[in-house]
């Protein structure tokens, strides 16, 4: 009796945990938690610190949800192969290698809504991820654009478009060729598009030549690997974007587990906020002679849109001592914190100002 009773205990538990693996390896809203074998590819790339190797990018192809896996990225290995998967982890595809295997030779003309799952932005305030997608980049028209901004990780782009006929952020991507320039920085090749409304009902057609200015932002992290600078070229856009990837919890310097990252950087940003404070308390000028600048850095500093290279302009009317003291205190502090966090860095060409002029009553530098 005791052994038909360990053979039933037995068979329940198998057959529970062959139930629980079919339901976790269902086609869901949240692939890379809720798929057992991609959440175990994740968490695999995250132990051996391989963050930015591999990448995961969801397709619907023939009607149904596939998972395109490319595991050597920015690795040297040319001879790899990508593989698509279906949500069971059945093969469907494999792409490249030495012998440049395709046997889905229709995936680049069938494969739609490529979606860029790993590497996932990491807490983004972004609107979107940027794609990469060399078959989507080759196919898409680029679209005008009238600004490009980085903030931290996220580039943010302003457009116009017709509010009543498009949506500012479902409608628009940025699409990364995926190649890699090799240069100083290297460089990458994007492009901004603009989906147009096809089907605008009558009503909407009277309105969709009424244009606005929008932003979007988009992530940038998976362009760059931590502490790496690269130039990003997007078609259309005259001026060469340089981005230094911000330090992000996944990243294996960052120990965002116990907060001392987040810590030390914000007394950093409310140390630089007090000395930016103090120097704006005083702003008339009539005497160019009462007023100096000074530098918070040597020319490098922390890549966030917090922190400035620009010369700080201080009056002799405040309390200089305390000032400089607090100058003083975040180079001692942004030194250390630079060295032990390895975050990534922005540099600048400094041109020393010449000196400084009196302007409507507000000190303004002058150079040569």
């Amino acid at each position: 009796m005791k052994l038909i009773y360990l053979l039933l205990t037995v068979f329940i538990f198998l057959s529970c945990e062959e139930n629980e693996d079919v339901i976790t390896n269902n086609c869901t809203d949240n692939p890379l938690q809720n798929i057992a074998w991609l959440k175990a590819i994740v968490g695999n790339e995250s132990r051996i610190n391989r963050i930015g190797s591999i990448k995961i990018t969801q397709y619907t192809y023939n009607g149904d949800t596939a998972f395109l896996i490319d595991d050597c990225i920015g690795n040297g290995c040319a001879d790899n192969l990508a593989t698509l998967y279906d949500c069971e982890k059945n093969k469907l595809c494999e792409f490249g290698g030495v012998a440049g295997v395709n046997n889905c030779t229709d995936f680049e003309s069938e494969a739609t809504n490529p979606i860029l799952l790993y590497p996932t932005p990491s807490n983004s305030s972004c609107d979107k991820v940027t794609l990469v997608d060399n078959a989507l980049f080759n196919e898409t028209e680029a679209s005008s654009f009238i600004a490009a901004e980085i903030a931290g990780n996220c580039i943010s782009i302003s457009f116009a478009h017709a509010p009543e006929c498009s949506d500012r952020i479902n409608d628009v991507n940025l699409i990364d060729s995926g190649n890699i320039l090799e240069s100083f920085p290297v460089q990458r090749n994007l492009k901004f598009n603009t989906t147009p409304f096809q089907e605008a009902t009558a009503s909407q057609n009277l309105l969709c030549d009424a244009l606005q200015i929008s932003t979007t932002s988009f992530d940038i992290s998976n362009l760059a690997a931590p502490n790496e600078v690269v130039i990003l070229n997007i078609e259309g856009f005259e001026n060469e974007i340089r981005f230094s990837r911000v330090p992000q919890c996944s990243d294996p310097t960052i120990n965002c587990a116990n907060g001392d990252y987040t810590e030390e950087l914000n007394a950093l940003e409310d140390l630089q906020q007090e000395i930016l404070q103090i120097a704006q308390s005083e702003t008339e000028c009539t005497d160019p002679s009462e007023w100096q600048f000074i530098y918070l850095n040597s020319g490098c500093t922390i890549a966030s849109s917090n922190f400035t290279l620009s010369p700080i302009l201080y009056s002799n009317q405040i309390d200089v001592e305390v000032f400089l003291q607090k100058v003083a205190n975040f180079r001692n502090a942004e030194e250390p914190f630079i060295e032990k966090w390895k975050p990534g860095i922005i540099c600048a060409d400094f041109v020393i100002p010449s000196g400084i002029e009196c302007e409507n009553e507000r000190a303004v530098l002058v150079y040569d």
